[in-house]
């Protein structure tokens, strides 16, 4: 049986890095997420201390990849870069001994439901193959979402875990906004 881990959403800078790990070791937190939702900024010079800091207070790490993913847009660059991206985010946590990269998969736009999933399925079978390739151990986990013009609801993540066999975030918050 997995225990649930709980933690903060945020490391802090690279700075202080290490110090808060200590303090949410000290506090009884078993998990950390790193937020790149605006960039990666950590380093592979300081990815190892992080890491190291992490194994000896027993905190494990996700990280959540940027904001401005889309795996559904109209345009292929787009979806190209969302792509790196996300492997960006998964190079840098294999170093970080991240276990998982959590993202927001796209948004609808003019496509129907159908179309958008098996566009952003696609696209995560792509991911995963790039994944394999680089021989990580890390996952990618698309995120739950509260707007109901976004991809996300419950019902879609199950499938992608399903059809992909990727691994999954629910997020609670997202979920309640999501049905009002």
């Amino acid at each position: 049986m997995k225990k649930i881990k709980f933690g903060p959403g945020g490391l802090g800078p690279v700075e202080d890095a290490v110090k808060n790990l200590e303090y949410f070791a000290s506090r009884g937190l078993k998990a950390c997420e790193i937020s790149f939702t605006y960039g990666i900024y950590i380093k592979d010079k300081d990815a190892e201390k992080i890491r190291l800091a992490s194994e000896k207070n027993n905190i494990q790490l996700s990280i959540h990849a940027q904001y401005w993913i889309n795996l559904n847009s109209e345009d292929k660059e787009k979806i190209e870069k969302s792509k790196k991206r996300i492997l960006d985010c998964c190079r840098i946590g294999e170093k970080l001994g991240a276990k998982v990269v959590v993202f927001h998969p796209g948004y609808y736009g003019k496509k129907s439901k159908e179309e958008s999933y098996e566009n952003i399925k696609k696209g995560i079978i792509e991911i995963q193959n790039e994944i394999k390739k680089n021989n990580w151990k890390i996952k990618i986990a698309p995120e739950t979402t509260g707007k109901l013009n976004v991809f996300g609801s419950v019902e879609e993540i199950k499938s992608l875990v399903k059809d992909t066999k990727c691994s999954f975030t629910i997020d609670f918050a997202h979920l309640l906004a999501r049905s009002n």
